[in-house]
C-alpha cells in the first residue's frame, strides 16, 4: 500500500490542501511499514484504522461515489455494521437507510444508538450540507426514541438548532453562510462566542458540525499557502469542541501539519498551542501529567521550529 501510493504522488495537486492530505497519509503508511511484522500486528491495525480515517475525512464531501452495489448486498449483515460499512465507503444514502432501520429496532445498546444518531447528523448537516434534510431525518427518528429519555431530549435540541439554520439560511449569524476562511477566523473568535453563550450544548454540537463541513470543503477547495494553516487550526479547534466524538480524530495530524509545514506563519503558533494543550490532556490522569520521552521531545522540536532556538514564546 505504501509503495503504490508513493506511485501516486505525481498525480496529486499541487495546492496546500492537497498536499496536506496526501503527507498525512504517506507519513502514516510509511510508520504502518515499520509495523508490519507479526509480534507488532496491533499497533499496525491501528495505524491502518488512522489512515482510513485520513481517506475518510478528505472523502467526507464527495457527493459523487456510489457504490456499484447498493445495501441489498448485506441483507445478512446486522442493520448497524451495514450503516456503518455504507458510512465509510461514502454510500450515504443507504447508510441513512441502515441507521434509521437499526434506530427502529428499539435496540438497547447506547453506545450503537448513540453512534447511529451522531453519523445521521454529519450525514445531512456536514457532508450534504442540508438543514431541511437533517431536521425531517430526525424527526422522523424521534418516535422511535420515546423510551430514550436522553436520546430523546437531545434530539428534540438537535431538531430545534437546525430549524434555526433553516429558517435563516442567510443570517451571517448562521454556520452555513458561505464564508472564505478569513471572514470564517473572524466569525469564529469575535461572532461565535456570543452565539454560543446563548445555545444549550446539544445546540452547540449541531453548529459545530455545520461549521466543520464548511472547514472541510475549504480544504478540499485547495486553499492557499496562506489560507491553508488557518483552515487546519479550525478543523483542530472544531474537534475539541465537538470532543472528539463525531470523527476518528485527525487533529493531532492537521496541528502537526501546519506547524512543520507553515511554520512561519502566525497561525503555527495557535497551531502548536492547541497541540500542546492536547498532548498534555492526553497524557493527564489522576496522578497528574505524564509526557513520555518520545511525547516530550516531538513538542520540544515544534516549538523549535515555531519560536526558534530561544524557545522565547
Amino acid at each position: 500500500m505504501a509503495a503504490l501510493f508513493r506511485e501516486a504522488e505525481p498525480h496529486i495537486s499541487d495546492d496546500p490542501g492537497s498536499r496536506a492530505n496526501y503527507r498525512m497519509l504517506q507519513e502514516q503508511l510509511d510508520r504502518s511499514v515499520q509495523y508490519a511484522a507479526p509480534s507488532r500486528s496491533h499497533m499496525l491495525k491501528s495505524d491502518l484504522k488512522d489512515a482510513f480515517a485520513i481517506c475518510t475525512s478528505c472523502h467526507q464531501q464527495d457527493k459523487q461515489f456510489v457504490r456499484s452495489y447498493g445495501i441489498s448486498r448485506f441483507r445478512k449483515m446486522d442493520e448497524f455494521l451495514a450503516g456503518e460499512y455504507s458510512y465509510m465507503t461514502r454510500d450515504y444514502q443507504s447508510a441513512m437507510t441502515s441507521y434509521k432501520n437499526f434506530l427502529a429496532s428499539g435496540s438497547k445498546d447506547n453506545v450503537r444508538n448513540q453512534t447511529a444518531l451522531d453519523h445521521l447528523l454529519v450525514i445531512t448537516l456536514e457532508i450534504h450540507a442540508d438543514p431541511e434534510l437533517a431536521r425531517n431525518t430526525f424527526e422522523a427518528v424521534r418516535s422511535d426514541l420515546m423510551d430514550r429519555h436522553e436520546s430523546t431530549v437531545e434530539v428534540e435540541e438537535w431538531i430545534s438548532a437546525i430549524a434555526k439554520l433553516s429558517y435563516e439560511p442567510g443570517d451571517m449569524q448562521s454556520p452555513i453562510t458561505r464564508r472564505d476562511i478569513v471572514t470564517m477566523d473572524w466569525y469564529l473568535r469575535q461572532q461565535w462566542p456570543l452565539i454560543q453563550s446563548t445555545l444549550t450544548w446539544n445546540q452547540q454540537l449541531v453548529y459545530w458540525i455545520a461549521i466543520r463541513g464548511q472547514l472541510n470543503a475549504m480544504l478540499n477547495d485547495g486553499p492557499s499557502s496562506r489560507e491553508t494553516p488557518m483552515v487546519l487550526y479550525w478543523l483542530a479547534a472544531s474537534d475539541r469542541a465537538l470532543h472528539y466524538r463525531f470523527y476518528d480524530s485527525l487533529s493531532r495530524r492537521y496541528l502537526v501539519q501546519c506547524i512543520r509545514d507553515f511554520s512561519n506563519h502566525e497561525y503555527a503558533r495557535e497551531c502548536f498551542k492547541e497541540y500542546e494543550m492536547m498532548m498534555i490532556v492526553t497524557f493527564s490522569g489522576s496522578r497528574g501529567v505524564y509526557l513520555p520521552p518520545e511525547a516530550r521531545r516531538e513538542i520540544e522540536e515544534l516549538r523549535r521550529l515555531v519560536y526558534g532556538p530561544t524557545l522565547e514564546r
